[in-house]
Protein backbone atom coordinates (compact mmCIF):
# COMPACT_ATOMS: atom_id res chain seq x y z
CA UNK A 1 0.00 0.00 0.00
CA UNK A 2 1.10 3.04 -0.96
CA UNK A 3 0.14 6.74 1.22
CA UNK A 4 0.67 10.23 -0.05
CA UNK A 5 1.75 12.82 2.36
CA UNK A 6 -1.81 13.71 3.69
CA UNK A 7 -2.89 9.68 3.95
CA UNK A 8 0.16 9.46 6.10
CA UNK A 9 -0.33 12.46 8.36
CA UNK A 10 -4.44 11.35 8.76
CA UNK A 11 -3.31 7.82 9.31
CA UNK A 12 -0.59 8.56 11.82
CA UNK A 13 -2.94 11.51 14.00
CA UNK A 14 -6.13 8.18 13.88
CA UNK A 15 -3.95 5.73 15.10
CA UNK A 16 -3.81 3.27 11.82
CA UNK A 17 0.25 4.25 11.36
CA UNK A 18 1.96 4.70 14.36
CA UNK A 19 5.19 7.43 14.08
CA UNK A 20 6.65 8.32 17.26
CA UNK A 21 7.71 11.02 17.24
CA UNK A 22 5.68 12.24 13.98
CA UNK A 23 7.38 15.42 12.82
CA UNK A 24 5.21 16.84 10.49
CA UNK A 25 7.98 18.78 8.22
CA UNK A 26 9.45 15.39 7.84
CA UNK A 27 6.01 13.95 5.21
CA UNK A 28 6.80 13.92 1.83
CA UNK A 29 3.88 14.41 -1.04
CA UNK A 30 3.97 10.22 -0.73
CA UNK A 31 7.16 9.31 1.89
CA UNK A 32 7.89 10.34 5.38
CA UNK A 33 11.32 11.11 6.19
CA UNK A 34 12.86 8.81 9.32
CA UNK A 35 16.03 9.57 10.98
CA UNK A 36 18.29 6.71 12.81
CA UNK A 37 18.17 7.37 16.68
CA UNK A 38 21.52 6.99 18.71
CA UNK A 39 21.65 2.70 18.41
CA UNK A 40 21.01 0.30 15.23
CA UNK A 41 20.66 -3.55 15.21
CA UNK A 42 21.19 -5.97 12.86
CA UNK A 43 19.95 -9.23 12.16
CA UNK A 44 22.57 -12.26 12.80
CA UNK A 45 20.51 -15.01 11.14
CA UNK A 46 20.85 -15.76 7.51
CA UNK A 47 16.94 -15.95 7.14
CA UNK A 48 14.64 -13.94 9.14
CA UNK A 49 11.45 -15.50 9.95
CA UNK A 50 8.19 -12.91 10.70
CA UNK A 51 6.64 -15.03 13.01
CA UNK A 52 8.96 -15.03 15.67
CA UNK A 53 11.65 -12.73 17.36
CA UNK A 54 14.79 -12.85 15.59
CA UNK A 55 18.41 -12.40 17.21
CA UNK A 56 20.30 -9.12 16.57
CA UNK A 57 23.69 -7.62 17.32
CA UNK A 58 23.53 -4.15 18.94
CA UNK A 59 25.40 -0.96 17.32
CA UNK A 60 25.83 2.25 19.20
CA UNK A 61 26.54 5.61 17.11
CA UNK A 62 29.19 7.24 18.19
CA UNK A 63 29.66 11.10 17.82
CA UNK A 64 31.51 10.37 14.59
CA UNK A 65 28.73 9.27 12.73
CA UNK A 66 28.38 5.67 11.52
CA UNK A 67 28.12 4.96 7.62
CA UNK A 68 25.51 2.49 6.39
CA UNK A 69 27.01 -0.18 4.01
CA UNK A 70 24.74 -1.51 1.15
CA UNK A 71 24.34 -4.99 0.54
CA UNK A 72 21.63 -7.39 -0.91
CA UNK A 73 22.47 -10.69 0.25
CA UNK A 74 20.50 -14.02 -0.49
CA UNK A 75 21.58 -16.61 2.21
CA UNK A 76 25.21 -17.13 1.61
CA UNK A 77 25.61 -15.16 -2.32
CA UNK A 78 25.77 -11.73 -2.83
CA UNK A 79 23.55 -10.46 -5.23
CA UNK A 80 24.79 -7.96 -7.66
CA UNK A 81 21.78 -5.71 -9.47
CA UNK A 82 22.09 -6.51 -13.09
CA UNK A 83 22.71 -3.30 -15.64
CA UNK A 84 19.90 -2.69 -18.30
CA UNK A 85 20.17 -4.07 -21.45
Amino acid sequence: MILTGPEITAANHDGRLVINPFEPDQVNPNSYNVRLGPTLLTYTAAEIDAHRPNPTDEVEIGQGGYVLQPALRSSDSFITPRAPQ
